[in-house]
């Protein structure tokens, strides 16, 4: 029995065995098919999710600004600052540090991310690849490298 990506394909039928070369054909066009399938689905189109990323993001930030319409310069003030003593940093060390400190927080953290995305097209941050998440349960999050840092807050 031959198998392919998983999917197995029966023997030949005793009437078909003249028909090998044919049927072997086939095959392998099935197979084909199947690699051209599986490579098509392992390229994704994140252009929706893109575009619900950012709907979210402005909602909780204009939500915030709202709220507190000094929220989003202040919060933007305080990423500069704080990328100026930070190399390196994920999003939660950042909140935590402005919670500390008595900044006011946003009704919803997501707000945070069109700041960060501000922070980035400014050249004031670049995403570097991903560190983890306490708050989140472990789970993957962006590591932001600062372009600004001057050195360590003493």
């Amino acid at each position: 029995m031959t198998t392919i990506h998983d999917h197995s394909l029966p023997p030949l039928e005793p009437d078909l065995v003249g028909w090998e070369p044919v049927v072997g054909a086939i095959r392998k066009q099935i197979a084909q098919r199947r690699e051209e399938l599986n490579m098509q689905q392992s390229v994704l189109d994140f252009t929706a999710a893109r575009a619900d990323r950012d709907a979210g993001m402005s909602r909780a930030h204009d939500a915030a600004a709202r709220r507190d319409e000094d929220w989003p310069d202040a919060a933007y003030g305080f990423l500069v600052r704080y990328a100026r003593t930070h190399e390196q940093f994920i999003s939660e060390e950042l909140t935590a540090m402005a919670d500390r400190m008595g900044y006011s927080s946003p009704a919803d953290p997501r707000a945070w991310g069109a700041i960060f995305q501000r922070a980035a097209r400014n050249n004031i941050i670049q995403r570097i690849g991903y560190g983890v998440s306490q708050r989140r349960h472990l789970s993957p999050t962006p590591l932001w490298r600062s372009l600004v840092f001057g050195g360590s807050a003493a």
